[in-house]
């Protein structure tokens, strides 16, 4: 049995402790990128370039099950991560970029990120990528921005193994698990705990840091 991270692992010992079992990396890290050729096509088709450094965004919707007001929480989540874009846009002079990572019918990242896009105040500087693309083009796509901030795991390990500092909001414990491997533990929160002074305050730690965090995504 394979598992991708260390609190799955220990579970797995408490509960199968005679079963053979191992710790790997999540496959995601093994994807490769689109062809470098593909990766500049996109960028020129898809991206502003305003000459402002890019944050990539990803959202999914949570209904947050087993909470005394879901629909309340839910609209805590999304209004934390639009505030959390807005500070982006004004404080860090960034652009902004929601790029959905999941288009399936049933389970639609597009709906929820024109859910945080209306509540912006202002749109300007902010994108909504609203083209399939395919994973190999999401990951060549996410590693043309400077910072990813993403709710989807897959995304922000596309982002991370592209070498983009990542904030990672944990819907799973299994994404704190993988950022805790990777020894940025500090840049993942549980949805669950999500607010917006707190996702702000570790935007910021993670821009002022970005450096030293490719340096270690590279190692």
């Amino acid at each position: 049995i394979y598992v991708r991270e260390q609190s799955s692992y220990a579970a797995l010992a408490r509960i199968a402790p005679r079963s053979r079992h191992a710790m790997t990396g999540d496959a995601g890290f093994l994807l490769p990128s689109c062809p470098a050729q593909q990766v500049e096509a996109l960028s020129q088709r898809l991206l502003a370039h305003d000459h402002r450094p890019a944050l990539g965004v990803s959202v999914r919707d949570y209904g947050f099950p087993g909470h005394p007001d879901p629909s309340a929480q839910r609209r805590h989540y999304l209004d934390a991560v639009a505030k959390a874009i807005e500070h982006a846009v004004r404080h860090l002079g960034m652009t902004v970029y929601l790029v959905p990572q999941v288009l399936a019918d049933e389970v639609n990242d597009l709906s929820v990120a024109r859910e945080v896009l209306a509540l912006l105040g202002d749109t300007g500087h902010v994108h909504l990528i609203d083209q399939d693309l395919d994973p190999r083009e999401l990951k060549g796509l996410y590693g043309r921005f400077d910072l990813f901030m993403g709710v989807r795991m897959h995304a922000n390990i596309f982002a991370l193994s592209s070498g983009v500092p990542t904030v990672a909001i944990a819907y799973e414990p299994k994404t704190e698990g993988i950022m805790q491997q990777l020894g940025l533990g500090e840049f993942a929160i549980s949805i669950r705990r999500l607010d917006a002074p707190t996702l702000i305050t570790l935007l910021e730690r993670l821009h002022a840091q970005a450096p030293a965090v490719r340096q270690q995504l590279a190692q």
